[in-house]
């Protein structure tokens, strides 16, 4: 080679090596391995451990994930020693992947799973959990979730007797205390209830933001119409995680509305010009739909329907009353569903006949 040409070669060399000191040193390739499991808690009810949590939709790069082989339960006797200390208590696989119910946590859909834990002394022992997932397609683990710990509690048996009292503006529940414990100890340790309510598809939602004192609780946010399940849970604890009876006997009702608006009040007439017109007090109630207007000639047989059809304001002016007659008026309220109040008060009035 000549010297030139050996010179621009070396050249060449150089500066390419340089350039691949600036990229810095090869990094191994990432590896994708699925999202950790989310909102992960743990609880107690009757003697199940039950873990709440969601899946992961993805790989830690973002992408798709392909698909879920399995659900990994890992157990500790702290919190502190998962990762390091786990031990694997359970693989979800199969049918038991497929059979997980859906619940509820932090305001996400999630996955339910319980178990019963082995040992007869469970009473005051701590157990820690997390989650592993494994993606279907090339059996890679994520990292672990983050650990939930409890305290295994004696608690008592359900609540009895729950039954359910419809008013206008709540559903009222009643039950009976438990008197004894799970183990058929006595009295019950007993700090209080927990509500739920259900919808017809959807997972129970507590009703009460604390462990609830009494046993009577009225529903006030509920819509006429559907059909909602109710349980109740009694509590050994009254911090989270609760430690939770079994479920009470389940209450399912349906609200109707039956119930009429309330009867007009106010209502005066008036005369102006050629007509008769009428003002009330505008009804409260939020599922009203407009009011019927009656008349009759004053003091004879029954009333009768003036307005065709329902009034969205709380006046009517009646351009039909022929002069010289007297008339009384009443009102009615009717709401959305077609309840009818009863007739407001009658007023009467007359318009003078024309003079020659």
């Amino acid at each position: 080679m000549r010297p030139t040409v050996r010179l621009a070669a070396a050249v060449f060399l150089g500066l390419l090596a340089a350039a691949c000191g600036r990229k810095g040193s090869i990094r191994p390739p990432l590896i994708l391995v699925p999202q950790p499991a989310e909102n992960f808690r743990v609880s107690q009810r009757g003697e199940l451990i039950v873990l709440e949590w969601s899946n992961p939709t993805s790989y830690i790069d973002g992408t798709p994930l392909a698909g879920i082989g399995a659900v990994e339960i890992w157990t500790a006797d702290r919190a502190a020693e998962i990762p390091a200390g786990a031990r694997l208590l359970k693989a979800l696989v199969g049918n038991d992947l497929a059979g997980l119910r859906a619940g509820r946590a932090a305001g996400a859909p999630t996955l339910l799973y319980a178990f019963v834990p082995e040992g007869k002394d469970r009473v005051g022992k701590t157990l820690a959990l997390a989650l592993r997932i494994r993606d279907a397609r090339k059996n890679r683990l994520s990292e672990f979730s983050p650990a939930a710990a409890l305290t295994y509690a004696l608690v008592p048996r359900p609540p009895l007797d729950l039954n359910i009292s419809l008013a206008e503006n709540r559903v009222g529940l009643r039950w009976a205390a438990p008197v004894a414990n799970i183990d058929g100890s006595a009295p019950a340790v007993l700090k209080g209830y927990n509500i739920y309510r259900a919808e017809a598809g959807r997972a129970p939602l507590r009703l009460n933001a604390r462990p609830f004192p009494e046993r009577a609780f009225d529903d006030t946010d509920f819509d006429f119409g559907k059909t909602y399940t109710y349980i109740v849970r009694a509590l050994a604890t009254d911090t989270e995680p609760y430690a939770e009876s079994a479920d009470s006997p389940v209450a399912v009702v349906t609200p109707k509305d039956v119930y009429p608006p309330a009867v007009p009040a106010g209502l005066t007439a008036a005369v102006g010009g050629n007509v008769i017109t009428l003002l009330w007090d505008a009804g409260r109630e939020s599922d009203l739909a407009g009011y019927r207007v009656w008349r009759r000639p004053a003091g004879q047989g029954e009333f009768k329907l003036l307005t065709e059809h329902l009034i969205g304001e709380n006046t009517y002016s009646d351009a039909a009353a022929a002069p010289g007659l007297r008339y009384d008026y009443a009102v009615s309220a009717v709401d959305k569903a077609g309840n009818e109040s009863a007739r407001s008060a009658a007023v009467s009035e007359i318009l003078k006949e024309p003079r020659p």
